[in-house]
């Protein structure tokens, strides 16, 4: 069985906390509009440009809002990382958003599936958080 997901979230540069975003038109402005995806090529229409690839592949039968998407098949004891640097614009608070699917999810004892965001800060700092997608 196929389970298709959509995840939300709010990451606040100031305090690095998490939340669930709220939508809708009650809830937009002209001064909240931005870039809706800083992430380039982040349906795979154009292959791995501008990614960092380590195990997934593109599917060219599954696109969401394209024609493809990424694919990645899990093993037991390997890491598989899909990745690319964002320099997003002067705002306090971003949202990230994305599609995915899961299919019959095995992890190992030390198993996760998800993503993990790296914000460095102008100060040098920085800080990781994993949203835990399975």
């Amino acid at each position: 069985m196929s389970v298709t997901r959509q995840i939300v979230r709010l990451l606040d540069k100031r305090g690095g906390q998490a939340g669930t975003a709220t939508t809708g038109p009650a809830h937009e402005s002209l001064s909240d509009l931005m870039v809706f995806n800083y992430l380039l090529n982040s349906r795979a229409d154009n292959g791995f440009a501008y990614w960092i690839n380590n195990g997934w592949t593109v599917d060219a039968s599954r696109g969401r809002s394209g024609m493809a998407s990424f694919r990645c098949e899990g093993a037991s004891g390997l890491t598989k990382t899909l990745s690319q640097t964002v320099r997003p614009s002067h705002r306090d608070s971003y949202t990230l958003s994305l599609a995915f699917e899961t299919e019959n999810i095995v992890k190992g004892p030390n198993g996760r599936v998800g993503v993990e965001i790296v914000i460095r800060y102008t100060d040098g700092s920085e800080e990781t958080q994993f949203l835990e997608l399975a």
